[in-house]
């Protein structure tokens, strides 16, 4: 699974987003991972190249239940043409992955998404704005809900220090929003029982978090 150089080893690990009515898994995020001494830690760099990208990628995916997956871009990897028809090359010419997401945590531009859009839509690979309701703001985000598929909200926005958010309000207001424009909506950062009450409450039926399960190496 570990791949790359003396100096640097990445791999991805995987997170379960899980169906919370029936406690199934949906589909696993790939979060990439940088080795260092002490360690797995988030990568110093996101810029893998797509060979060594593509081949961790595969390695992962032959280990999962469940071949469903969220794959994080940064917003370079999202614009560059050439990296997405590559993504789309890669899936079409991977009959066991059943279904892509790419998660964005950046907020392109409405003609980045559009253009991009279009080159993914022909893989079927669907579009996720990442962590709604923090770095991306609602003025950021909802004038690109044509263009996108699914929203998550992390339940870390409304428990950071200091914070009096009504926490059923906050992510409420973004169920609502996603509902409001036929999106998918998952529930991120889900530690508790009493997240998971929270979720119920609102009809959340996707969630991610602690909860359910750590990122580790697909084995």
């Amino acid at each position: 699974m570990v791949a790359g150089t003396d100096e640097v080893e990445n791999t991805f690990f995987a997170q379960p987003i899980i169906n919370i009515d029936t406690g199934a898994t949906m589909r696993y995020e790939l979060l990439l991972r940088e080795r260092r001494p002490d360690g797995w830690h988030l990568p110093s760099s996101f810029g893998l190249p797509f060979v060594e990208a593509r081949r961790l990628l595969l390695a992962a995916l032959s280990h999962l239940d469940v071949k469903q997956i969220d794959l994080n871009l940064t917003a370079a990897q999202f614009a560059n043409a050439r990296f997405i028809n590559r993504l789309v090359e890669l899936k079409l010419a991977t009959p066991e992955l059943v279904h892509m997401n790419v998660e964005l945590t950046g907020t392109p531009s409405i003609v980045t998404l559009q253009q991009m859009g279009v080159l993914l839509s022909q893989a079927d690979i669907h579009v996720t704005i990442d962590d709604v309701g923090s770095d991306n703001l609602r003025m950021d985000v909802v004038d690109l809900f044509p263009c996108i598929d699914n929203v998550k909200f992390a339940m870390q926005n409304v428990r950071h220090p200091g914070s009096c958010a009504d926490v059923e309000a906050q992510v409420g207001y973004w169920k609502r929003l996603a509902d409001e424009h036929h999106l998918h909506f998952t529930l991120g950062g889900i530690e508790s029982h009493a997240d998971v009450d929270v979720a119920e409450q609102l009809g959340i039926t996707e969630g991610q978090g602690f909860y359910f399960g750590r990122p580790v190496i697909p084995q």
